[in-house]
């Protein structure tokens, strides 16, 4: 089994932007970030290899084969760097069962 990790999910600035769009800023946000990929990027083929399995505190993407999280990792890492790349993104990902959850 593969992993793919963020570890550093709640750092201030892409916190900030989390919480600007009304988002949950841990784990559970990034959720929704890879889930979009996973639904519009990503080929339905490789999609279908990954299974998410989110804390509070950390983003765990997994598969029995790494070549579809090297692609979830390499639209994902910038996103890590670049807030406003993030904001963009947010602005299209669907929420997070979390966040969804406080919304009702």
């Amino acid at each position: 089994m593969w992993l793919l990790l963020l570890t550093s999910t709640s750092a201030t600035a892409s916190r900030r932007v989390f919480e600007t769009a009304n988002r949950h800023a841990g784990g559970y946000g990034w959720e929704g970030v890879a889930l979009y990929f996973l639904e519009e990027v990503i080929d339905d083929t490789m999609a279908d290899e990954i299974e998410l399995n989110c804390e509070n505190d950390s983003f765990v993407a997994c598969s029995r084969n790494p070549i579809p999280l090297y692609r979830l990792a390499e639209l994902m890492t910038p996103l890590v760097h670049d807030n406003n790349a993030l904001r963009e993104v947010l602005g299209r990902a669907p929420i997070d069962g979390w966040t969804q959850q406080f919304l009702r």
